[in-house]
């Protein structure tokens, strides 16, 4: 069995995307957890460049939930997430952008 590792905030962001993308298929609720990491790790750092990672990350996020048929819960998770980062106007211009 896969031991899934935390997502480091600045270790090597590549190679952590790879684990997650793979993870997706065969468990998509680790790989939301991971890719959330990742997520919440970009806002904090905050700039527009990782707000427009950030945005990408979450693309796969809302397909894995959409996949599980659960539109409600990433409709919550996006809604929070809105809200919990209501003062980045970089963050909220690339969730636009992405339709998220």
């Amino acid at each position: 069995m896969c031991r899934f590792v935390e997502v480091s905030e600045n270790g090597n962001f590549d190679l952590q995307v790879k684990v997650v993308q793979a993870a997706s298929e065969q468990r998509p609720r680790e790989s939301i957890r991971l890719y959330m990491q990742l997520v919440e790790n970009l806002i904090r750092q905050r700039g527009g460049k990782n707000c427009v990672q950030a945005a990408g990350y979450l693309r796969p996020v809302h397909e894995i939930y959409l996949r599980l048929g659960e539109s409600h819960t990433w409709e919550t998770l996006i809604a929070n997430l809105r809200e919990q980062y209501r003062n980045l106007p970089a963050l909220r211009e690339e969730l636009d952008r992405a339709g998220l």
